[in-house]
């Protein structure tokens, strides 16, 4: 007699050393994972296995309080059904407690709340703890091993939601960007419409208007069509602007490019542009060039030259009376810095905040308002940035930065 009292002391010892060291594995295992149902079904399955219980299920309080299902073994259908009867009647308890429970439920209930953070965040419940070939209720160690679980549970199931919660809301928030997108997109699109709706009138409006004083008076016939062409050639720079801005296609086309060749060829081509702009008595421009020899840049030279060239432009329009222009080109580290400087008027910083957006311009009576943009587009394309430096009175300089291996963004 005393050999099998020694023997079942020797089982139920080794049987809470298992349980501890489940214990241990089970805190591990369940924060081991952020995924709600993963996390409900391991605590429903370590329990069983922990207190040698036939069958379980767990139940989560959702957000309007109810309790939900979210993992049973061992029960049939029936059985589920009585369990849900019984917590609708007992609700979720506070405290750990055992029930005695008809067919087809089980004999022996024990109910084990799942807290966190104070509140009750789900039930476990167990059934019928396995003995032998018989079932019975569940033992004072069950229970306490049954309490320290629930602590952990019930942490790493708050956890789970709490991640699963997080999740929901950046989905959210993504789809509520991509719908600020969307309308700042259409907004753009508006204000691309009303500036070429404004600038269209008004140069249709020089074209019907020199068209009517052709056939209505006696006029100088050439100096009339040449006027009629002038305001046609004007609209269609409009819309190259405007074409140039939206193509889709801008800088796909690469090949090597000599930086400091192609530097020198716009300042070149704007030199001459600005003497034939403003005649042999406009304002004096002091030009400084310093483009030494660099190795050769991936990209492509027709917007590259577009965009040097914008700039320029930009700058002699900032220096009305005159003023000094410096371009320079260098390479340092892994980039290519070009800098345009001037002395003219410079930018305040809400300008300077607002210079790159489409069809932006400070110019009363000239300009599209793209320049800024296209450059910026262009060097974008190019894997690059785009800095402005500028103040009121002393004059803006504005940096290129492109990346030396820029050929696989291109090509990317």
């Amino acid at each position: 007699m005393s050999e099998l009292a020694s023997g079942k002391g020797d089982f139920e010892l080794r049987r809470r050393l298992l349980q501890m060291e489940m214990l241990y594995e089970v805190g591990l295992a369940l924060h081991g994972s952020l995924d709600p149902l993963y996390v409900a079904e391991e605590i429903l399955q370590r329990a069983l296995v922990m207190v040698d219980a036939r069958a379980g299920a767990l139940w989560v309080r959702e957000a309007d309080g109810r309790l939900a299902q979210v993992a049973a073994a061992g029960f049939a259908p029936a059985a589920l059904t009585g369990l849900e009867a019984v917590l609708a009647r007992v609700g979720a308890p506070a405290q750990l407690q055992q029930l005695t429970a008809a067919p087809p439920v089980g004999a022996c209930l024990c109910l084990v709340p799942l807290a966190s953070s104070h509140d009750v965040a789900g039930v476990l419940v167990v059934a019928d703890r396995e003995i032998r070939g018989s079932v019975g209720p569940f033992e004072p160690e069950d229970e306490a091993l049954l309490r320290a679980f629930a602590n952990q549970a019930g942490a790493a199931l708050h956890n789970a939601r709490l991640h699963r919660d997080l999740e929901s809301a950046y989905a959210a928030l993504q789809e509520a960007q991509k719908k600020v997108a969307q309308l700042e997109q259409l907004r753009a699109l508006g204000d691309v419409a009303a500036e070429v709706t404004h600038a269209m009138r008004h140069v249709l409006g020089i074209i019907v208007g020199r068209a009517d004083i052709f056939l209505a008076f006696p006029s100088d016939p050439e100096q009339t069509v040449r006027s009629i062409l002038e305001g046609a050639a004007g609209g269609q720079q409009i819309i190259d602007r405007i074409d140039q801005f939206t193509r889709l296609g801008v800088g796909r086309q690469r090949d090597w490019v000599d930086l400091s060749v192609l530097l020198q060829q716009t300042t070149e081509g704007m030199q001459a542009l600005w003497r034939q702009r403003t005649g042999r008595n406009g304002p004096a421009v002091t030009w400084t060039l310093d483009l030494p020899p660099l190795p050769p840049l991936w990209g492509n030279r027709t917007d590259l030259g577009d965009a040097f060239g914008n700039l320029l432009l930009n700058a002699l329009e900032a220096m009305p009376a005159g003023g000094a222009l410096s371009v320079r080109c260098a390479l340092r580290a892994d980039e290519y810095l070009v800098e345009v400087s001037d002395t003219g008027t410079g930018m305040t910083e809400e300008v300077r905040q607002r210079a790159t957006q489409p069809l932006f311009s400070t110019k009363a009576d000239a300009g599209s308002g793209l320049g800024l943009s296209i450059v910026f587009r262009i060097v974008d394309a190019h894997g690059g940035r785009l800095v402005l430096d500028s103040a009121p009175g002393t004059g803006t300089r504005v940096s290129v930065v492109l990346p030396r291996g820029a050929e696989t963004t291109a090509e990317g």
